[in-house]
């Protein structure tokens, strides 16, 4: 379990109306909110601010109105299309600065529906959906083109959720033909064109889920949940962050409302904005209209091991250890350290002092977290074998 600092849920100003499967973006420090369904097809565009909490209508979407349209955006372009009602392969981008669309090349794979996208280096990746099974292709914006890249190594990957990390992409997969697979997770490299899968999600089976990037880890919840999971079914609230530097996945604050899926979300700075959706109450859709700011505050203020290059000893050593370690203390001024179990429970915590060196020879062996904290207000993370 990796250690990250909790969130903090804050309700803003209610969406125009309740909906669910609309799409969300930001440029420029404003969020951007739109389509979807509530249980008609929607087309309109909505701007928000977060300075003054307000939403102001824009434009309506010249494509067919729908529910889980693609979107993405590279530079201060949103592109958008690809509707999942009617299977269609439009596709175009959008200017907030003018309020203008333009009609791009419409898509040259198969039909996508409920696909999903990320970028890596202004390069656009799409793929996956219930019609297009598992073929994945990419997006050229300046040439308007696409070409077909290298296939998830899935039978079929219907619905899923995509992410954007560190030059990498992912993908969480959450439904297939059968409902299996729905628990993976899979890391795309562009520059090898090849999928590694990773630690799987630990949090349920579900679908619809919700997700966002902050601060270089995906933070993923809500959805639906699967009775043959060993949830009832109800929509969901919990919410998780997986850290792709160190393939660990960790539980933290749930949304304090209502359970929900299928919501609009965007990212402005270190906060995300999870925007509408629906619940399950008593097996008849609650189409959700609120806003919620989930802010991480100082939790960005952290480093990983992996980071500290500049250092000439490990930050932590020996590394596996059988009896003790030692915190290097080279300019990092060093006051506490935790020490967590795989499961997250806390083991130690001890205040330093003099000494840098902690005994762990009563530990059973195995895998451990710690937890470090500066006097800068640091928090530094990483992995300990007890041997």
């Amino acid at each position: 379990m990796c250690l990250i600092a909790q969130p903090t849920w804050r309700n803003k100003k209610d969406f125009m109306e309740g909906r669910y499967g609309g799409i969300g973006f930001s440029i420029s420090n404003k969020g951007y909110a739109g389509l979807g369904w509530n249980p008609y097809e929607k087309k309109d565009i909505w701007e928000y601010d977060t300075t003054s909490d307000k939403w102001t209508y824009l434009t309506d979407y010249p494509g067919k109105g729908s529910a889980n349209v693609t979107s993405f955006v590279i530079g201060n372009i949103a592109y958008i299309g690809l509707s999942s009602m009617d299977i269609n392969k439009e596709f175009y981008k959008y200017d907030p600065s003018t309020n203008q669309w333009v009609k791009l090349k419409n898509f040259v794979g198969g039909s996508l529906l409920n696909d999903c996208s990320f970028v890596i280096n202004n390069i656009a990746f799409i793929g996956g959906g219930s019609t297009n099974n598992n073929a994945f292709w990419k997006y050229n914006t300046s040439k308007d083109t696409w070409t077909e890249v290298a296939s998830i190594p899935l039978p079929i990957c219907l619905t899923a959720k995509s992410f954007s990390v560190l030059n990498k992409g992912y993908v969480i997969t959450e439904l297939d033909d059968n409902s299996n697979r729905l628990n993976q997770v899979w890391e795309y490299d562009a520059s090898s064109n090849k999928w590694t899968e990773k630690k799987a999600f630990p949090g349920g089976k579900r679908s619809s889920a919700n997700g966002f990037v902050l601060c270089d880890k995906i933070y993923y919840g809500g959805g639906q949940g699967i009775k043959s999971a060993g949830i009832t079914g109800r929509t969901l609230n919990d919410y998780w962050v997986y850290d792709p530097k160190i393939d660990v996945w960790s539980q933290i604050s749930s949304l304090p409302d209502s359970s929900r899926s299928s919501s609009s979300i965007f990212t402005i700075g270190n906060k995300a904005y999870v925007c509408g959706g629906y619940n399950m109450p008593k097996n008849m859709p609650l189409y959700l209209s609120s806003l919620w700011q989930f802010d991480l505050g100082s939790a960005c203020n952290s480093i990983q091991t992996e980071e500290l290059h500049i250092l000439s000893k490990p930050l932590v050593y020996p590394n596996p250890t059988s009896d003790v370690f030692t915190i290097n203390p080279e300019g990092l001024n060093a006051i506490s350290v935790d020490l967590f179990s795989e499961s997250g429970q806390l083991i130690y915590h001890h205040q330093l002092t003099n000494t840098k060196s902690i005994l762990i020879s009563d530990l059973t062996d195995g895998l451990y977290f710690y937890k470090i904290v500066t006097e800068q207000g640091q928090t530094i993370q990483g992995k300990i074998q007890k041997i």
